[in-house]
């Protein structure tokens, strides 16, 4: 009988666990959150803009005769404000196509800082651009608090939506265009190809306009265009450089790099920042870090030795108590297990990984895209106990 009374016991006391952290999860998901200020001297606005690239046919697409539409979210340095009101996170007809799990934030009470069509600062006559690639299973709009910031700081951000491999992506017609089949019968190596033709195509797009004097597009510098991007979006970063040099340098936020990039290398200054394991315990309740979105991840770090090896200059920044998905929004979001280990400082949290990847995304394109460096900073920081930062040149 004592036995038993245990047994039960043990059953109640998970069980509650369980009911109680399903609670909690449920009402945190519905409560208001709002994002980081951005750090940097500039308002921020936040625009969209879509175009056919003819010149392909899109793989993915039910019209297999179809040219590759582009997606893209465009976040900047804008002209001061006072008489606008800030951007909805998502906009309604996004929030109503996409599909929220039951526990996940509700996006609609999420509230960033860019305005919606601002007009872009004058301070400068140009802006140099990073072209960014979210991860798997990511909208652009997931990493608002990371673009917001580097807008602030005076880049032109362009993150591509890239239909039927983001989750869904709304045209401005009602069209919806959602990963199905075709993206999941894909090995990743596929995926990060289309990415990378996405990139070159919006780089090429943006170029195009400038000459053109488009009103949004005259303010970029098509000498001082880079990429970058998180997971299969940072691998997608290191095969578009490989392929189109009017990409003066590129970043990949912990993604396993693939292809023939691997042993080809690329000859423009590259940065790979890497988790290097999250130290987290083998206990209830505390899930295993997912691997990263490699069919052989065991070997992530032999790929990245391989890319460092054949590329011309590259940089390898590994960080302990890194989360993989804290480059996201998620990470302000409520995930019990991720508080519980942010709480016991096994994981770093969203604001000290937002603040990092920002300052090393700027440290490094400031030194590749605006020749600006500064002696002590990021890229000269010696190796501690918590990041280890190598740079690898070819003789």
């Amino acid at each position: 009988m004592r036995l038993l009374r245990i047994a039960i016991f043990a059953v109640v006391t998970v069980a509650g666990i369980i009911v109680g952290t399903a609670l909690l999860t449920s009402w945190e998901s519905r409560q208001p959150r709002t994002l980081p200020s951005p750090s940097g001297p500039y308002s921020v606005g936040r625009r969209s803009f879509v175009w056919r690239d003819d010149s392909r046919l899109d793989p993915l697409s039910p019209d297999s005769s179809a040219g590759r539409e582009i997606f893209v979210w465009a976040w900047y340095p804008a002209a001061p404000r006072t008489d606008s009101r800030p951007a909805q996170y998502l906009p309604p007809s996004w929030l109503q196509a996409y599909h929220l799990q039951r526990f996940e934030q509700k996006l609609d009470r999420v509230h960033a800082h860019a305005i919606d069509e601002a007009p872009i600062s004058g301070i400068h006559p140009s802006y140099p651009v990073l072209i960014f690639s979210p991860g798997g299973g990511q909208l652009p709009t997931h990493y608002t608090a990371l673009l917001e910031d580097l807008a602030s700081h005076g880049y032109i951000i362009l993150a591509v939506a890239h239909p039927f491999i983001t989750p869904v992506v709304v045209f401005p017609d009602g069209r919806v265009a959602r990963w199905g089949p075709g993206f999941v019968r894909m090995e990743a190596p596929e995926i990060v190809m289309i990415q990378a033709a996405d990139l070159i195509s919006v780089a090429g797009h943006a170029i195009r306009e400038h000459a053109r004097n488009e009103a949004f597009f005259a303010h970029i510098d098509p000498q001082r265009i880079g990429v970058f991007g998180h997971s299969l979006g940072g691998a997608a970063a290191a095969e578009a450089c490989a392929l189109d040099a009017r990409l003066k340098a590129g970043m990949d936020l912990d993604g396993t790099v693939f292809g023939d990039v691997l042993t080809a290398g690329v000859r423009q200054p590259f940065f790979l920042m890497m988790a290097a394991g999250i130290p987290r315990p083998d206990l209830p309740g505390f899930r295993r870090p997912p691997p990263r979105f490699d069919p052989n991840h065991d070997k992530g770090t032999l790929h990245e030795d391989m890319f460092l090896e054949h590329s011309a200059i590259a940089y390898r920044l590994s960080v302990r108590r890194l989360s993989h998905m804290n480059f996201s929004d998620k990470g302000f979001f409520f995930e019990p297990e991720d508080r519980l280990a942010e709480l016991l400082r096994i994981q770093m949290d969203a604001k000290q990984t937002t603040r990092l990847a920002s300052g090393y995304i700027r440290a490094f394109f400031g030194e590749y895209l605006m020749a600006i460096h500064n002696p002590g900073g990021e890229l000269d920081r010696a190796p501690n106990a918590q990041m280890n930062l190598e740079i690898h040149r070819l003789p």
